[in-house]
This record gives C-alpha cells, structure tokens and sequence, in this order.
C-alpha cells in the first residue's frame, strides 16, 4: 500500500506553454511549487520544437531523485485550433509548421508520461486561479496580451470553455466592423489593434513624423519591438508613451464589451505586453468608463497576472495535476 501525497513522493508535473515566439516550461509538484523553469525560442519546424522540448526537459528532470521515473504527467498550451480531446493542434496561425499535428501523443511518447493539451489563453487562466488573483474571485475574466490576444471566463468558479473547447476568443471579437483584416477572415479584430504586432505598427507608422523619438537611436541596435517601446516610454520617451495610451484606448473598448457580457468582479490583464500596465490603463479606464453599462463597470477590479512569464505555463502544469493525479 502507497503511502503519502504525490507531492511527499516526489511525483512531479510538467508544464509547457508554447508561443509565437517562445516556449517556457516548468516542473511542478501536485500543490503547485515550483521545482524548475526554462525557456527556448519557437523553432520554426515541429522537429525543431519537439528537440527542445525534450532538452528542457532532461534537464528540468535530472536533479530530481528518479529523473523521468518521477514524471507523472505533461500540461500544454499552445496557440491555434486544437481539438482537446484527441490532442491534435489543428492548424496554429502562429506556427505555420502544425497543421493536425497530434502533439499530446508525440509528447507523451518523447517524455515517456501521459500527456493533455488545452489552449494557451485557457491554461494562462488555470494558472492564474491556481495560483494567482483568481483565487480571491468567483466570476472574472483575463486577457493575455502578447503575439495575439487571447484570454478567459471564469463563472462561478469554473472556466468557462464553450462548446468545442475554445470560447472567448477575445482577440477576434470586432471593435469596427469596416476596420483592419484579419487572417481569422474578419475584421477589426482586438489584437490588429491592441497586440503587440498591432502596437509596432502603430509605432512605425507613427515614428516617420516624430523625429525626436529616442527610439530612432535605440533602433540602431535592436529592432522595433513591443519590448523596445517600453523600455523607451520607461525612458520618458513622450511619442512611445502616446503609442501605449492609443493602445489603451483600444484595449477598454474591447474590455468594455466583454464587462458588458460577463459582469465580472475582476478583470486580469496578462502576457508580456502587460508590463506596459502604467502607460495603457488610464487611456483603458477611460474607454472602460465611456463604453460599459455603469453598473457593470462599477467596482470592477484590474489585476496584472501574478507570474507574467510562468503563469501559462504553471497553468499547464495545473492541466496535467488534474488530468494525471
């Protein structure tokens, strides 16, 4: 007869959060502690992905007593279409390499553990209910902000998932119907506005007219990104603070339908772009306020995710405790 928790064990639990442009993992036991992070860029093939992968892995494994023995299950997230129950990844806009690639399965056989796969924004939100601001809440609602927009519903504590698996798509809900195409096929989607492609745009468009930007000098050695514009605007940078506030603007027209659906007690802002919080939320609050019912909008409270970088992935981690456990 076993005696003691998983955790007491040593049976661990890892998570992987795939992105656009990167994949973060970690290694978990059943209660939620951290044992291990790491992190490597989205390789531009499956095999490539898959090689790292399994390297992060080894190496998140190889302090614990066991090593892979001690592995009890796999959590993903990952951006795209994906049917949950077989595992596959339909097609992902991010990573043109997977179209009906089972990754559950080649995972679980790489890892030698079962594995289960969700949606990227869903497990961001597993995370942070886990572990983060969704504990202190019944009825809430995240956006992570990063490559794309994506995010979640929590009603009366559960994740609200839809039909198929994949509701709130947040990123596709339209702000102007005669706006920007889409490659969803629609138009004047959320993230063509307010993503971190979209806030680029906006800043490169912008920057031919403002030539005192110091971003003109910063350009020299890197490229225009996201990050760039906050590490400007930290710098005083007025024409990359305006960006974020037009961004912001964006962002609460959005958020403001969504207030208007799900009567939220809270709102949770994730994903990288988030760090920009100080530069976008006034201008948000703003457009919140001149577009949400007023009793809808009072008392709702913002939270920046707990864990910017790992909260996806701990998520993940969450998907397998409660799938494998």
């Amino acid at each position: 007869m076993r005696g003691g928790s998983a955790a007491e064990e040593g049976t661990m639990y890892i998570g992987i959060d795939i992105g656009g442009t990167g994949v973060k993992m970690v290694l978990v036991d059943a209660k939620g502690a951290l044992h291990g992070f790491r992190s490597f860029r989205t390789g531009s093939s499956a095999q490539a992905i898959e090689n790292g992968i399994v390297d992060s892995a080894g190496a998140l494994l190889a302090s614990r007593r066991g090593g892979r023995h001690s592995l009890r299950g796999v959590g993903i997230g990952a951006p795209g279409q994906i049917d949950t129950g077989r595992g596959i990844i339909i097609s992902s806009p991010n990573i043109p390499a997977w179209v009906r690639y089972p990754i559950a399965t080649r995972v679980s056989a790489l890892l030698g553990a079962p594995a289960a796969i969700e949606n990227d924004a869903t497990v961001a939100v597993m995370g942070e209910q886990w572990l983060g601001h969704g504990r202190s809440y019944r009825n809430w609602i995240m956006l992570t902000l990063g490559t794309g927009i994506g995010g979640g519903a929590v009603i009366d504590n559960a994740i609200y998932l839809g039909r198929s698996g994949s509701a709130t798509e947040f990123g596709h809900t339209s702000i102007d119907y005669r706006g920007r195409p889409c490659p969803c096929g629609g138009r004047g989607c959320l993230e063509r506005y307010a993503a971190a492609p979209a806030v680029v745009r906006l800043a490169r468009r912008g920057l031919r007219t403002h030539p005192e930007s110091s971003l003109h000098g910063l350009m020299q050695a890197k490229p225009l990104s996201a990050a760039l514009l906050y590490q400007a605007a930290r710098g005083g940078d007025r024409f990359a603070m305006h960006v974020f506030e037009t961004t912001g603007e964006f962002l609460g027209i959005g958020i403001a339908a969504f207030v208007n659906i799900f009567n939220p007690e809270a709102v949770v802002i994730g994903g990288g772009l988030s760090r920009a919080h100080r530069f976008f939320m006034p201008s948000l609050r703003t457009a919140l306020a001149r577009h949400a019912l007023p009793a809808f909008r009072a008392g709702v409270r913002f939270h920046m995710a707990r864990d910017v970088v790992r909260g996806a992935a701990l998520g993940a981690a969450k998907l397998a405790v409660d799938r494998f456990s």
